[in-house]
């Protein structure tokens, strides 16, 4: 999805991170359908950018009272919460607040792994965070 946070190379480049584009989707769906070929200047490699604790933490995500292993981020009105499992597979939860039982959970226990599933989960459900890597 443009805007997403991905990690892109030539295969004879070092990855670097980036923002998608237009332009980068146009690119691969151009290999996609072979008409840019990998001995091209213009071939692209992809990989996600799993989620870490210091991205969560440079984005303001901070340890909650339940341990080293889980996040709290508020942004307005919500509230994001992140739950480390092993290597940083998370869930997360978003809560908003109503006034009839005070918060209502509208995203239980989705598994995100890396930044644009995040980033995918987020703009679901109209939340503004730019994330900085």
């Amino acid at each position: 999805m443009i805007g997403n946070w991905i990690m892109i190379h030539h295969p004879s480049h070092k990855p670097e991170a980036v923002q998608v584009t237009a332009d980068i989707l146009k690119l691969l769906e151009r290999q996609e359908n072979g008409l840019v070929k990998e001995d091209s200047p213009l071939y692209r490699i992809i990989h996600p950018i799993p989620i870490t604790k210091p991205i969560l933490e440079k984005n303001g995500f901070k340890v909650t009272e339940k341990g080293c292993t889980s996040w709290r981020l508020d942004v307005g009105r919500t509230m994001i919460e992140i739950y480390g499992v092993t290597d940083y597979h998370l869930s997360i939860n978003i809560p908003v607040t109503t006034s009839a039982h005070g918060f209502r959970w509208m995203l239980y226990d989705l598994t995100v792994y890396n930044i644009h599933e995040l980033q995918q989960a987020l703009k679901a459900f109209k939340i503004r965070l730019n994330i900085i890597l």
